[in-house]
């Protein structure tokens, strides 16, 4: 393993944007390469954190492929709706991508990224920052040990015992 620090990209910086680069800033292992954001706030908070700033996705997808810039893998951080668009950019250009939850708006509009990603030599990754949450851990444990009793479901009305 090396001990360089992987590049990643922050495509949108809003409150979920915000968070990734804070994660990738705290991170040994990672350095925020750019960010991508088309709002007039993108050029500041590039200047702040001391990155390129990219006002779209094209453009970033541009100085990547002239070595420019260095990018290991993107988060896309946006308005759920953007999130199938920017993935299959993303995944053309052989960039892996962690696009944040809900992956997609429809289910056929899902398939169709997943299919990219089944094409493409990068791997796409759905967000789900909770997951590892610590309330979230400890409430599986609990439902785990059994302490809440049997665990059941419901769908089409109809009762489902998950064990």
């Amino acid at each position: 393993m090396t001990s360089e620090q992987v590049p990643i990209v922050v495509i949108g910086t809003g409150l979920i944007g915000k968070r990734h680069i804070q994660h990738i800033l705290s991170e040994p292992r990672t350095r925020l390469s750019a960010i991508v954001e088309p709002g007039p706030n993108g050029p500041a908070a590039a200047q702040e954190l001391g990155v390129p700033h990219f006002g779209s996705i094209e453009d970033l997808i541009a100085a990547h492929a002239s070595g420019a810039i260095q990018v290991a893998g993107a988060i896309v951080g946006t308005p759920n709706a953007t999130h199938v668009q920017l993935g299959m950019i993303l995944l053309a250009a052989g960039i892996h991508c962690l696009v944040e939850k809900p992956l997609s708006t429809t289910v056929d509009d899902g398939r169709q990224l997943v299919a990219a990603a089944k094409g493409s030599n990068a791997k796409l990754l759905v967000g789900h920052h909770r997951r590892f949450n610590p309330h979230i851990r400890t409430l599986k444990s609990i439902i785990d040990r059994g302490d809440l009793g049997e665990s059941m479901y419901c769908t089409s009305y109809k009762l489902r015992y998950l064990s």
